[in-house]
């Protein structure tokens, strides 16, 4: 088999089986095993639920990883937005792109709007997507989010979350996506030395997903580590950030499909 025919194989099955399911590559949601629901990630791309909008103030961030660790698959992102000010509500913008070579490539972007009030945050969020295999070009498929976040207390906030790449339109049958139904808690002491995440996540027509996630702070340094159940799913990482500044590595691992790097750069302020 030619290494072409192997590539037509594999944007094939992209397109067919997980078109769009590829998430941001965020090093520091990546190292604490994703299930980012119920509390945003410093230098987090904030992809799980649109609620997590209305937190902090401005950031900026992108990353980068090459799916499987196969050098000719890429994917990228962008991300940026305000937490809320007042009236006005929090807002994030996201960009992803995943590439197959020159034989399938994949754009999606994504547009949440939130708002904090008291220990709640809520938000709604528009999606949508594109995929292209061989120069062709479908229509955009759209969908939505809905989400929120409460804090009972300084040191726990649950979260829950709801999206559907598809549902307000799609073009083509085989790009229709299954909805996504995610919850987790999230905790933080008063110094903030610490977070711990567990979070678990139903994806229509398959088993429950479970993620645990820690990350550890001194100083200018974060130590991350953390793992998924049904698949079973390793990762672990480190970031440094200084007056705003981060970059965040992480390194992941799927006993099927082997590990990956995560790399990602950000601004917060």
């Amino acid at each position: 088999m030619t290494a072409r025919w192997s590539w037509a194989i594999l944007a094939c099955a992209v397109v067919a089986n997980a078109a769009f399911d590829a998430p941001v590559p965020c090093a520091a949601e990546v190292a604490s095993g994703d299930g980012q629901v119920a509390r945003a990630a410093t230098g987090g791309a904030l992809e799980s639920n649109p609620a997590l909008a209305a937190s902090g103030g401005w950031r900026a961030g992108a990353g980068s990883t090459h799916p499987y660790g196969i050098d000719a698959l890429e994917l990228s992102g962008f991300w940026a937005g305000r937490g809320h000010a007042g009236r006005v509500p929090g807002w994030q913008a996201r960009w992803k792109l995943l590439r197959a070579g020159s034989l399938y490539r994949e754009d999606q972007i994504a547009l949440d709007l939130a708002q904090a009030v008291g220990n709640w945050q809520v938000g709604a969020g528009w999606r949508g997507g594109r995929s292209e295999l061989e120069g062709e070009i479908p229509d955009w498929i759209h969908g939505l989010a809905l989400g929120a976040t409460f804090a009972p207390n300084r040191l726990v906030t649950v979260g829950i979350a709801w999206e559907d790449l598809s549902a307000l339109a799609v073009s083509d049958s085989r790009l229709a996506r299954p909805w996504t139904l995610r919850s987790g808690v999230a905790a933080v002491p008063f110094d903030s030395a610490w977070v711990s995440r567990v979070g678990w996540e139903y994806r229509q027509r398959e088993p429950v997903r479970w993620s645990f996630g820690q990350e550890m702070r001194w100083g200018v340094l974060s130590l991350r580590a953390g793992f998924g159940v049904q698949p079973w799913v390793l990762a672990f990482g480190a970031g440094v950030r200084w007056s705003g500044i981060g970059i965040d590595w992480a390194q992941e691992g799927d006993p099927r499909l082997g590990w990956q790097q995560h790399w990602s750069i950000s601004v917060e302020r």
